[in-house]
């Protein structure tokens, strides 16, 4: 009996030993760059143990943030604001096993460092004088398309429409940040609580495109 009880105290002592320690490298980046290590602690945790931000006491940040989408396709006809990851989380809740969770992380991935060239530009368009509006878009589209994270949702998006696309080809992108923050809803049923939305939008870009060298994206 006393084996017994010993195999079972040391599975138990390993497995809460293991639980704890992906739960630290999935919650603070900075523990490990490994990216295999970090790779297995997300397959671990992703599917059954991520809270998406949403269990915190007492009050749940209802707020939430959408990374959207449009194209322009070659007829200079733009299509309306897509949400490409609603797809991708109605894909995952029929399957939480499914890889399509790395696919939902990265696009989180995408959205905060847009969000963040955002604050970068703005930051210092802030602290510069007085100038023209031709001339501060023209800067705030420098300072974006200095930051890195800005590049990779054009190089991002650019991907998912080529590899969507069929017969109608596409040359410009945009996409914007929506922000959707609650009222306080003191007991209130869900339909009855408003929402306050707050658009970041980003300027139109080329589509990055290897396949089509002959397709001119110099259209604005």
């Amino acid at each position: 009996m006393n084996i017994y009880r010993k195999i079972v105290f040391i599975f138990f002592t390993f497995f809460l030993v293991f639980h704890l320690t992906n739960t630290f490298i999935f919650n603070f980046d900075k523990v490990t760059q490994n990216t295999r290590i970090k790779f297995w602690v997300f397959k671990y945790m992703f599917p059954f143990l991520n809270q998406n931000n949403k269990v915190f006491a007492p009050d749940p940040p209802f707020n939430s943030q959408k990374l959207l989408i449009r194209y322009r396709n070659d007829k200079g006809e733009w299509t309306a604001y897509q949400d490409l990851q609603a797809d991708m989380i109605k894909q995952y809740n029929k399957n939480r096993l499914s890889p399509v969770g790395f696919q939902i992380k990265f696009y989180d991935y995408v959205l905060r460092h847009a969000y963040d060239a955002h604050i970068y530009t703005e930051y210092y368009l802030q602290n510069m004088d007085s100038t023209s509006k031709m001339n501060l878009d023209s800067l705030r589209y420098a300072y974006l398309n200095h930051y890195d994270g800005f590049r990779m949702a054009q190089r991002y998006f650019s991907d998912m429409i080529i590899k969507q696309e069929k017969e109608q080809k596409f040359d410009s992108l945009q996409f914007k940040i929506n922000f959707h923050y609650p009222e306080k809803y003191n007991a209130q049923p869900l339909d009855k609580i408003k929402t306050t939305t707050l658009t970041i939008n980003f300027p139109p870009l080329p589509v990055i495109d290897n396949y089509y060298p002959n397709h001119d994206k110099s259209k604005n």
